[in-house]
């Protein structure tokens, strides 16, 4: 996966993978509609799939929830590997419905949060302002998806969900 970090106080995220625009042209003849089709989202996009999608998204918000509740230390930022041990990742796991299934179900700290998804994780130094914090970037990597369908924490649909844990989960999860 590439990651890059863009500019001296901005941080992006760019994953190797394939939009559906691109892939039409850098395939070879022939192949690209192909690969479109083969697309697990979209407008033929199945209830499994849907549900998948959702649940990542779901998951996402939970990661940016625990990620803007821990205390980052100056100047190193907490690795996914290390949030795993986290207060607020023991309270997620003890709550009832929804929010709790899924914190139990998540693999937190492994490659792979949740089945057939990936983890990219990516931590910089903080830039000079105050307060100090590094930054952290993270993606959910559709690992089955050709077109390598992702959720980056940059995405505002993602991040700033707010403080309460309803809003953790889309409408229709």
């Amino acid at each position: 996966m590439l990651l890059a970090i863009r500019g001296v106080f901005g941080l992006g995220l760019g994953l190797a993978g394939v939009s559906a625009q691109v892939a039409a042209q850098v395939a070879p003849p022939g192949q690209a509609a192909e690969q479109l089709e083969q697309c697990l989202h979209g407008q033929d996009e199945t209830e499994v799939e849907k549900f998948r999608r959702e649940e990542a998204l779901a998951a996402m918000r939970m990661i940016d929830w625990v990620v803007g509740r821990t205390q980052l230390s100056y100047p190193r930022a907490q690795t996914w590997a290390e949030l795993r041990g986290r207060r607020e990742v023991r309270q997620l796991r003890a709550m009832e419905g929804r929010v709790g299934e899924l914190a139990r179900k998540m693999k937190w700290g492994e490659p792979e949060p949740l089945p057939d998804w990936g983890m990219s994780w990516m931590t910089a130094p903080s830039a000079p302002r105050l307060p100090l914090a590094p930054a952290i970037v993270f993606a959910l990597i559709d690992l089955r998806d050709p077109c390598l369908f992702r959720y980056s924490s940059t995405d505002p649909e993602v991040a700033g969900t707010g403080p309460t844990l309803k809003l953790l989960q889309p409408d229709t999860y």
